[in-house]
C-alpha cells in the first residue's frame, strides 16, 4: 500500500512557521506597547509634578533664572510625552497589520488543512477499493480453486 502524501504540506508547513514568527512579533509588540503606557503615564504624572511645583515657586517669588530652567525642563518633559504617544500610535497600527495578516494566515492554514483531510480521505476511500478488489478477487479465486479440487 502506498503512504499517504499531501502535494501542499510544504505551503502549510510555511504558513504554519508564518504564523509562530507573527505570534511572536505580535507578544514583542503588545510587551512594548505595555512598556510605553507606562513610561507614557510615568512622564505625565512627572510633567504634573513639576508643573504644582513651578506654580508653588511662583508664588513663593523664586528666581527668574530657576524658573526659566524649570520651564525648559516641563518643554522638555511636554516633547517626551508628545514622542511616547506618537510611538504608541507607530505601535498600535503595527499591532492591528499584524493581527490582520495573521487572521489571514489563520485562515489560509484552516483551508489546508481542511484540504488535507479531504485528500486524506480520499486516499483511504481509494485503499479500501483497492482492498475490496483484493478481497473479491481473492474470493473468486479460492471459490474457483475448491472447485477444481
Amino acid at each position: 500500500m502506498n503512504k499517504f502524501n499531501f502535494r501542499l504540506e510544504k505551503v502549510e508547513n510555511n504558513k504554519s512557521e508564518k504564523v509562530k514568527q507573527k505570534t511572536h512579533k505580535l507578544t514583542e509588540l503588545f510587551s512594548h506597547q505595555e512598556n510605553l503606557r507606562k513610561k507614557i503615564s510615568n512622564l505625565k504624572s512627572e510633567l504634573s509634578n513639576v508643573q504644582k511645583t513651578n506654580l508653588v515657586r511662583i508664588v513663593d517669588g523664586c528666581l527668574i533664572k530657576d524658573l526659566v530652567n524649570t520651564q525648559k525642563y516641563i518643554k522638555k518633559l511636554t516633547k517626551a510625552v508628545k514622542n511616547a504617544n506618537d510611538e504608541q500610535e507607530s505601535v498600535d497600527d503595527r499591532i492591528e497589520e499584524l493581527h490582520i495578516s495573521l487572521l489571514k494566515l489563520d485562515k489560509e492554514k484552516k483551508i489546508l488543512e481542511k484540504l488535507r483531510e479531504k485528500r486524506h480521505l480520499e486516499y483511504v476511500q481509494a485503499q479500501n477499493r483497492e482492498e475490496q478488489i483484493l478481497l473479491d478477487e481473492t474470493y473468486l479465486l479460492t471459490k474457483e480453486i475448491k472447485k477444481i479440487l
